[in-house]
């Protein structure tokens, strides 16, 4: 094989693996958008499951504002939806999501400057009694 078809086969393979890492829906997924995000997440306790194993759980109430339990107790937030996401500032800073249906009731949240992508099992109602 000569160098020319061995830089052509790496660069397509880089090309490939790229497009594993960036594209965070599977042809299983389906996105949610618009008024089916609000019937998911409104009065819906959230299990999320961050990509480093780390744990949390959150209710969502239907009014906007959120529980979220954090390392040193409880903290309160806020959700929206804006367009086809769903915006909160459960963590640090207030992010907005895409919603991939995994299954069931199983979620990928991917933020919008795709460096988050939790997964979210949700429950009818206040589960946890937030």
């Amino acid at each position: 094989m000569n160098k020319s078809k061995e830089a052509n086969m790496l660069r397509a393979f880089l090309v490939f693996l790229l497009l594993l890492i960036v594209t965070p829906a599977s042809a299983q997924e389906t996105i949610i958008v618009g008024d089916k995000l609000k019937e998911v997440f409104s009065d819906a306790t959230a299990y999320i499951t961050h990509r480093n194993g780390q744990r949390q759980v959150a209710y969502l109430r239907a009014n906007g504002t959120a529980k979220i339990n954090v390392r040193d107790g409880f903290k309160e937030a806020v959700w929206n939806i804006e367009g086809d996401t769903i915006c909160h500032g459960l963590s640090s800073e207030h992010k907005c999501y895409q919603v991939y249906l995994l299954g069931n009731d199983t979620y990928r949240l991917l933020s919008t400057d795709n460096k988050w992508m939790p997964t979210y099992t949700i429950k009818r109602g206040n589960v946890e009694n937030y």
